[in-house]
């Protein structure tokens, strides 16, 4: 009777029913659409509804359930189109595929889209009809492009004008569009009409000459854009030119006063407008191209003092130290007391000396050298810093790093080792400790000298005590090994006897 008495609630019925939704439970939904009559609407309201803003590109269930729709006869398409929230064509296109979808209603949709996939999805009357999506309470509007034919203009200026029409409370643009049929000053028309929080652009090879000072003005206009991203160019490619931004700087006040995420590339001679054109954002990504050894070049962004998320994108493991940025250009970020979160794995790459040395090894520049008193001035102010991802130094010997992290990062609980990592770097009379760290990521393990599995479990036990997670990026066998013997070691009663902290030179017997 009590059990009949819960079932009877309408509330505790949706409140299941969107716990199988949100676990992703489809059988489940689709059994309890079956079990009664007053089940079946709710059931299936739950199970077609989608998941919109789905960030995994491998998550075809939205496309699942558009193509769904499509194959359904004639007569059932309109019940199952009045509960869908997204329709995903990413993968799905063509004009008759698009033809089944022709006089359907979409009064829940969401999230839109589209592809440029299929044959002649790009003649202007195809582009048109692609309007009959549209739907005054959609929030997303995507641009997928997956089709390798430069001809396709499948986005028509007639097509964004519709948007702006139909869709003025859209809230997220995303245009991956490589090769792009429309004006910048169609798309800076676009922008001014609606007011999006979420912008991604991606136009390729195309992206520095459509984002215009008319458009970087245009997106600044509606005062709503909370994230703004331009898609990495290829090679050197930077997003925007640095006297648009200089003039936009110029020409704009309180501008982009609501963004709080960037993500761009640029050039070494834009970074000094950064805090004048976006002073409010917490998070910065930043891609930097510069042929000048200027220690100076990443002052500005030491006083963005809102700053909680910042990575530096840099030439990876290529370490041509006349092109990468100078390891002393980081030392200002140490200001940065709110910072939460420090990518700088593929930017970052100091050449590590005491004091005393001064011998340097052939191929790096004098100006590289990373000095005890540099360590401390970077580290010693990012006192909130809770995740590092820094490069390892494989070839150096950067214990007075880990010396600085240690000491000065005191709530650091992730840390991610980019490249490889030395563990005999680790092994010294007063080797530092993190303290706090539960969560590591290494991409390879060595050792200068012989190093078994045991052995470098016991080394990263005794360089994070608190750990609670080791993962291995990379694809060597013996970090691999390491990383599952560490997972192992951790259940013995073995693990338990040393935690008494063995002395860490023993570690090198």
């Amino acid at each position: 009777m009590a059990v009949a008495a819960f079932w009877d609630v309408f509330e505790l019925r949706m409140k299941v029913l969107e716990c199988l939704r949100d676990d992703r439970c489809d059988a489940d939904l689709a059994r309890c659409a079956r079990v009664h009559s007053t089940w079946t609407d709710l059931a299936l309201n739950a199970l077609w509804l989608g998941y919109p803003r789905t960030q995994d590109d491998n998550d075809d269930s939205n496309r699942k359930r558009t193509e769904a729709i499509a194959l359904l006869p004639r007569n059932r398409r309109q019940d199952y189109a009045s509960r869908i929230s997204v329709l995903d064509f990413s993968k799905l296109g063509g004009r008759l595929f698009h033809a089944m979808f022709d006089r359907l209603k979409f009064p829940r949709l969401k999230e839109l889209v589209l592809s440029n996939a299929g044959p002649e999805i790009s003649t202007k009357s195809e582009g048109f009809r692609l309007s009959k999506y549209l739907q005054s309470a959609l929030e997303s509007l995507k641009f997928v492009d997956v089709s390798d034919d430069d001809s396709i203009n499948w986005l028509t200026a007639s097509f964004l004008v519709d948007v702006a029409k139909i869709c003025s409370s859209v809230k997220e643009v995303s245009f991956r569009i490589p090769y792009v049929p429309i004006e910048p000053s169609d798309l800076a028309r676009f922008f001014r009409s609606i007011r999006p929080q979420m912008v991604f652009l991606d136009f390729g090879e195309n992206t520095r000459s459509m984002l215009t000072l008319d458009l970087l003005c245009a997106l600044s206009h509606g005062g709503c854009l909370e994230s703004l991203a331009f898609a990495p160019g290829e090679g050197e490619s930077t997003d925007v030119e640095v006297e648009h931004l200089q003039s936009f700087a110029d020409a704009t006040r309180n501008s982009f006063r609501s963004l709080k995420r960037l993500d761009m590339a640029l050039d070494g001679r834009a970074i000094s407008w950064i805090p004048q054109c976006f002073p409010m954002i917490t998070w910065l990504r930043v891609n930097i191209f510069s042929h000048h050894r200027d220690e100076s070049i990443l002052k500005p962004l030491a006083s963005m003092s809102h700053l909680q998320f910042l990575e530096i994108v840099g030439e990876g493991r290529d370490r041509d130290y006349e092109f990468c940025l100078p390891a002393r250009s980081f030392i200002p970020l140490g200001s940065l007391s709110q910072l939460k979160s420090l990518n700088i794995g593929t930017s970052f790459f100091p050449f590590c000396m005491r004091e005393e040395d001064s011998d340097k090894p052939e191929g790096f520049s004098l100006d590289a050298r990373f000095l005890k008193a540099d360590a401390s001035d970077m580290f010693s102010g990012l006192i909130a810093l809770e995740h590092l991802s820094i490069n390892a130094l494989d070839y150096e010997s950067p214990d007075h790093l880990w010396e600085s992290i240690s000491e000065f990062c005191p709530r650091l609980s992730s840390i991610e080792f980019v490249d490889s990592l030395d563990l005999w770097s680790l092994v010294l009379p007063n080797a530092p400790v993190l303290e706090n760290v539960t969560d590591m990521a290494i991409e390879q393990i060595r050792g200068r000298m012989q190093l078994d599995v045991i052995q470098a479990v016991r080394i990263i036990d005794n360089f994070a005590p608190k750990l609670q997670r080791l993962r291995c990026t990379g694809e060597c066998s013996i970090s691999q090994d390491v990383c599952t013997t560490w997972a192992e070691f951790r259940t013995t009663q073995e693990y338990f006897w040393f935690r008494g902290r063995p002395r860490i030179e023993e570690l090198a017997v």
